[in-house]
């Protein structure tokens, strides 16, 4: 779908494409406004995110327009991680560096989206070492491979797309890393992990927040605006803090008396 913009509105127009399900967000520059130009999988989720943002659904080869991004994709640097396009040359890196090659095919997580670059500095700040992960909605498998380059024990990632398991476990094959993938669902997952990663949506984060919180005690949450940052820390009990990149933003929630910081 194209939906044409002022400047100024780019970003909250674009977090409710992302947020309606969109795989790819373009943006095309048009003299004094902006041309966003959306993908979606299916017709319906398209007509309910052009009904929103007033936008016009246009049809188009599907495997034309699903690859087309891939001639624009470029490097994204979270801390020492680096998230390369599986496709094109790495750029050059230092020694501590962590390069990860990944190929989203046509799922969620190419690693250039801010949420997913915030997620990555969280988890760049926080793995010391043996902790295991759990990732919700692993998409691609980003934050899940790279929690296990950064020295994670056991990681698992689910996502209820099928598509994702494929993908995921290529990309960690790719890495080096073992990663667990399945489309489990959350309440089904056993066990608690050190750390539970969830990119997926403020709406679903309130939702699933009892079932998060039961698997583990520190929660690392994104795919949130940042109006909404207040709306998904009151779902949480814990302290609650937040960063935030580009008018995206993600929770830090630890179980304890209910606060919330912010820092940007």
């Amino acid at each position: 779908m194209r939906v044409s913009v002022e400047s100024p509105q780019v970003d909250a127009v674009s977090g409710c494409l992302w947020l309606a399900g969109a795989y790819a967000v373009a943006e095309e520059p048009d003299g004094d406004r902006v041309t966003l130009v959306a993908g979606f999988a299916d017709r319906a989720d398209a007509t309910s995110a052009a009904a929103e943002v007033g936008g016009e659904v246009v049809d188009v080869s599907p495997g034309a327009w699903l690859d087309a991004w891939r001639e624009f994709a470029v490097p994204v640097r979270a801390g020492r991680i680096v998230v390369v396009p599986a496709w094109i040359e790495p750029p050059a890196t230092g020694p501590e560096d962590i390069v990860l090659e990944i190929d989203p095919g046509r799922v969620f997580g190419h690693g250039g989206h801010p949420t997913t670059r915030l997620l990555l500095e969280e988890l760049n700040r926080r793995i010391t070492g043996g902790e295991s992960v759990l990732d919700v909605g692993c998409g691609s498998g980003v934050l899940a491979i790279a929690a296990a380059r950064l020295g994670a024990g056991r990681v698992v990632g689910i996502d209820i797309d099928p598509d994702c398991v494929p993908v995921t476990l290529a990309n960690a094959e790719r890495a080096g890393v073992t990663v667990e993938v399945s489309t489990t669902p959350l309440a089904e997952v056993p066990g608690t992990f050190d750390l539970v990663l969830a990119n997926i949506g403020a709406d679903v984060l309130k939702d699933l927040a009892p079932q998060l919180v039961a698997r583990g005690g520190m929660l690392l949450l994104s795919g949130l605006l940042v109006d909404r940052i207040d709306d998904v820390a009151a779902s949480y009990a814990g302290t609650a803090t937040a960063s935030m990149l580009e008018g995206w933003a993600a929770l830090a929630v630890t179980a304890s008396n209910a606060a919330i910081a912010t820092s940007s």
